[in-house]
């Protein structure tokens, strides 16, 4: 069934022996007075791509790609079952254009405001790095989220389990080296590209194993598998910060942390668009491909210093 304001609603009616043209007649005039219009109905409406297939005319692929819903197959990579319109959500859209012109406008500010001296801090440089982590951050975040909903048995559980660990272990690395700098270069973000594809590569194993059945030891295994990586994506946030202070430049402070918060948002939504239409898997690899942008960044930061 398709209705006007939606694209399709997946109601499918069976029965034992063949229905009854006055079956299919009153199945017919309820659903036109619903304001639905049926897709197949036997003997009385058939979508043509429908049609087309059932005669051999074209293959199963040129149906699906031809029919007004989305119907392609789901699969654990994009587990999507009520995914059925064809064109993004306008939601999502509405959040990423609106966030990127915000971010834009931002950007543009100080580049015609006479009174700031950019060049002392490598301002676009700066702002790509702290762009990059609040977007890659996300990345890596939303998709471990909607990743692990089937593995640890609900969306909630998985939510919880994800932000808490990434948290907690970004927030330990923020506290520590905020105390005592244990890395003023690029490496650490190195390790983190090592140790998140790592990950993801045990993860995608961890989905199919049998002998967890217990959801207290699959929380505890995914919160041992992804503190780590929590803890070294809170490392680069204030080691670009408190390489802006080196340079006595914290009045710039406050507005790459408002960088940061306005990317993280893009992140948010990027992530799914880019999960939607590509995977979790193709998502997770760009918040890697993103920390990978990071680390040459920040090595450019110092090879500029120096």
């Amino acid at each position: 069934l398709s209705h006007k304001h939606s694209t399709m609603n997946p109601i499918l009616l069976v029965k034992p022996e063949p229905f009854s043209q006055e079956e299919l007649k009153n199945i017919k005039d309820l659903v036109t007075r619903k304001g639905f219009r049926t897709l197949h109905l036997p003997g009385i409406t058939e979508e043509k791509s429908l049609n087309l297939y059932r005669t051999g005319e074209i293959s199963i692929s040129d149906m699906i790609h031809s029919f007004p819903a989305n119907i392609a197959p789901i699969n654990d990579d994009k587990p999507f079952f009520y995914n059925v319109q064809k064109s993004l959500p306008k939601s999502l859209l509405v959040l990423v254009l609106g966030t990127l012109f915000v971010l834009i406008v931002i950007f543009l500010i100080p580049i015609f405001s006479k009174n700031v001296n950019r060049n002392k801090i490598n301002f676009k440089t700066n702002f790509l790095i702290f762009t990059f982590l609040g977007m890659a951050f996300m990345f890596i975040e939303i998709t471990l989220i909607q990743k692990m909903s089937v593995f640890l048995e609900h969306p909630t559980t998985s939510f919880v389990t994800i932000i808490t660990t990434l948290l907690l272990g970004a927030g330990t690395a923020n506290f520590v080296q905020s105390r005592k700098e244990l890395f003023t270069n690029y490496k650490p973000v190195v390790y983190l590209v090592i140790l998140g594809l790592v990950d993801i590569f045990i993860i995608n194993q961890v989905l199919y194993w049998e002998g967890f059945t217990s959801l207290g030891y699959k929380i505890s295994l995914i919160g041992l598998l992804l503190f780590p990586l929590g803890f070294l994506m809170g490392i680069p946030f204030p080691m670009v910060l408190s390489k802006l202070r080196e340079r006595k430049s914290r009045s710039w402070v406050p507005y790459f942390w408002g960088i940061n918060g306005i990317a993280s948002v893009l992140g948010s939504g990027v992530a799914m668009i880019v999960s939607l239409s590509y995977g979790f898997n193709i998502s997770y690899i760009i918040g890697i491909i993103l920390y990978l942008s990071i680390a040459l960044l920040i090595r450019r930061l110092d090879f500029l210093k120096n």
